[in-house]
């Protein structure tokens, strides 16, 4: 972890905050992408309805989930979900809730991606006080975007402009807010909004280890070992009996939460007796453990970094785990899992909350 990483999860942590919530989860990715409705911290207030189109409402335009959009040029956007629960965008971008909570204002505009797979975007004037220069819908990330309200400036948008808006999720029961970043197998949730009542049961940073993927990586070992390792029928072995019990270690639409204790090891229970670490040190790459139900040192270890890669560990003799074997790339499964672009910035984040994990502190606020 770098020292820029390090010195923002010092400077966004506050001491005495719970630490954040860590959980494996499966059955969450599906054709590649994330379904936010999986993660199990809410389904965005949405009641979908399936091969249901988009239809507009008479006032707005309605999402595939039943979401509707309602734009006041004096106010902004209004979104109101099936579940009742409702957020407003206003003109330079910050986000209101019924109780009166509310974001700080982001200049180069937001983007809310519901749980339907719709997409809703506000991009304020550069001017105090004027509308928004565009507010549009996307009903499925490969449609075309539907343009709810555009000024003559909001016309000459680039597509530069559009990029530099803030990407956010919409979960809970509509009115929890968050900003999303992976890193390789690893979703890390940091909370930008709720309602107040709701604070206390709605995680400020949530850590979610994608078993699909960790599954999926755990079936491709064998062939990977078959090249890696041919002269050692041994190690082969290993690798194939791994991806025997890979379903069992991480069955399907299960999630597996670490105990929420104060101080706890960064360690979740998974299937089959199987423990999942999470591991960081400063200076190295975050790993994500395996342990055997016998055994304190890895099996297997999956390096979370720049690119994630998949390594069958061995003990020597005197107890320390090393290598057995060149690892397995994992780039074509980590890929694009959500539908936005990542930059520098929230990868820090993710490194923030994987250092967070480690203090017991709650890492990234907004900024």
């Amino acid at each position: 972890m770098s020292i820029v990483a390090l010195g923002l999860a010092a400077l966004l942590c506050a001491p005495g905050d719970p630490p954040p919530a860590l959980s494996v989860a499966t059955g969450v990715v599906d054709g590649g992408r994330i379904r936010l409705a999986a993660l199990g911290l809410g389904d965005g207030g949405m009641q979908p309805v399936p091969g249901a189109a988009a239809a507009a409402a008479a006032d707005g335009h309605r999402t595939p989930g039943g979401a509707l959009l309602r734009v006041r040029q004096a106010v902004g956007l209004r979104i109101d979900l099936p579940s009742g629960a409702g957020v407003v965008v206003d003109d330079r971008g910050r986000l209101h809730l019924r109780d009166g909570s509310v974001t700080l204002p982001v200049r180069s505009g937001v983007r809310l991606w519901l749980t339907d797979g719709s997409c809703v975007e506000l991009i304020p004037d550069p001017v105090a006080g004027q509308p928004p220069q565009r507010v549009a819908v996307f009903d499925a990330v490969d449609r075309p975007a539907v343009v709810l309200w555009r000024t003559r400036r909001g016309a000459r948008l680039g597509p530069r402009d559009l990029r530099l808006a803030r990407d956010l999720v919409v979960l809970g029961d509509g009115s929890a807010v968050f900003r999303a970043v992976t890193l390789g197998p690893v979703l890390v949730l940091d909370r930008e909004l709720c309602p107040r009542a709701l604070e206390a049961e709605t995680p400020r940073c949530a850590v979610v280890v994608l078993g699909d993927l960790l599954a999926a990586s755990l079936l491709r070992l064998p062939a990977h070992a078959k090249l890696e390792a041919a002269s050692d029928p041994m190690l082969v072995q290993r690798a194939t009996a791994l991806a025997q019990v890979a379903t069992r270690i991480l069955p399907h639409d299960r999630c597996f939460a670490r105990p929420t204790i104060d101080g706890a090891e960064p360690l979740v229970a998974v299937g089959a007796g199987f423990r999942l670490r999470l591991t960081d040190v400063a200076g190295r790459a975050p790993m994500l453990d395996l342990l055997a139900p016998d055994r304190d040192t890895p099996v297997l270890q999956w390096s979370v970094g720049h690119e994630t890669i998949l390594h069958l560990v061995d003990q020597t003799a005197d107890g320390r785990a090393r290598y057995a074997m060149q690892g397995l790339r994992l780039g074509a499964l980590t890929d694009r899992l959500l539908p936005f672009e990542q930059g520098p910035v929230d990868q820090r984040r993710a490194y923030a909350a994987f250092a967070a994990l480690r203090d017991a502190r709650v890492p990234v606020r907004r900024r």
